[in-house]
Parts: structure tokens; sequence; C-alpha cells
């Protein structure tokens, strides 16, 4: 998330700067370094930040003064030990996804682990997790990471998400990656990647799912 599209979201619900440094725990003048470019987020950041907004946009948090990490699906040290105690859920992880176009992971829908899952995903049908491979969505994600991944949320710009495409050879696995999320239309789909920085369009027809990654472990 750039600092323009940060300070964006703030606007349309009503966040000061102060306000969501509040809600969230993060110093408020590492927030405004962030919404100067100055600054990039941590992935345990950006997921807070992302929760609050789900929760203000959903109606659940009305007072943005009274906000706190506390109100968040995730706790601050996200994804910990005390998360994953909190799910009894355990969900697949079917494999390795590359963080670049330059690899691919094949969902050929063979589980290789089993994971507990967030306790956001814990009521999600289909819920699932993959092992990141690549670095060229780094700093977001490493090499090693486990991805927890919603089937049916939405995607806005700014949504990590896993991509599934149709293979170039019919009758093999749709092909996987970790990307950025843009936009999409009856064209094309439209997503980002960090090293190098790059954006790709995607033929509509090739694509076979865009899901939301919700959360990470490493």
């Amino acid at each position: 998330m750039t600092g323009e599209e940060l300070l964006r979201e703030m606007k349309v619900r009503g966040l000061s700067q102060a306000a969501l440094a509040r809600a969230v725990e993060i110093d408020v003048t590492k927030i405004n370094k962030v919404v100067k470019n100055k600054r990039q987020l941590r992935i345990s950041e950006l997921n807070r930040i992302n929760a609050l907004f789900d929760r203000i946009d959903a109606g659940i948090v009305n007072d943005d003064s009274n906000a706190r990490v506390a109100n968040l699906p995730f706790a601050p040290n996200a994804f910990g030990r005390q998360d994953l105690h909190l799910s009894g859920r355990t969900i697949p992880v079917y494999g390795q996804v590359i963080g670049g176009l330059d690899g691919q992971f094949l969902f050929n829908g063979t589980q290789v682990a089993e994971v507990v899952c967030l306790p956001t995903l814990e009521k999600v049908p289909g819920a699932y997790a993959v092992f990141v491979s690549g670095e060229s969505m780094a700093p977001r994600f490493f090499p090693g990471e486990t991805v927890y991944v919603h089937p049916n949320y939405p995607p806005r710009r700014g949504s990590d998400v896993v991509v599934q495409l149709k293979p170039e050879v019919e009758g093999d696995p749709p092909e996987g990656f970790i990307k950025k999320f843009v936009s999409r239309n009856g064209d094309f789909l439209v997503l980002e990647q960090y090293n190098p920085p790059q954006t790709i369009r995607i033929p509509a027809d090739r694509v076979v799912s865009v899901h939301v990654i919700m959360g990470t472990s490493g």
C-alpha cells in the first residue's frame, strides 16, 4: 500500500492519522512517514490496518476515537502462537506459490501439509493455505512463509491475492501466483509486483480465480 493509497482509504473512512495510529497501535510519526512515502508498512501492520478498515466498512467500529486493536480480528502480533491457539480448525496447504511470473505453482489439488488456520478463517468454507517461493513480492512476502487464503472475500485495490490462471496446455492444472490486486474488468486482470516493480495485465479469459490473502506466518 502506497502512501497515497493509505491516505485515500483514511479519508474515505474519516480517519485522521492520529486516530488510525491509536486504533492499530502504530506510532503516529510512522503513519505520517508512510503517508509521505518515506517508510513502508510491515506485513503485520498492514494487516491490522486492513482489518480495521474492513470493520469500519461493516459498521462494527463506528467511533474511530474508541477503536482499539482489541476490536480487530487479528492480535497485534499477528499470526503468533496466541492467534493459532484461538482456532481449533486446520486447513489444507496446497503447495507453493511463486512470487513472480518467472515461476509457477500448479494447483493440482494435492495437499502437501495441514496448518491451524487463523481465527478469521475458522468458519470459512474452502479456506486454504500455500507456501511462498520466490522473492518478487518481497518485502511483503518471503520464501518459506505460509499465506492464509479466503476463497470468497472480494478483492479490492491493494489487496494481496493468490491468482489462479488457466494453463497453457489444456488439461494441465491451473497455475498460481501471488500478486497485488489493482483492478479487474471484462478484458484484463491488472496486478502489481515489487521485484522488479511492474504492472502485469492478464487476459480475463485466462483467470480462474482471484483469492484474497488474509494473513501470513513465517
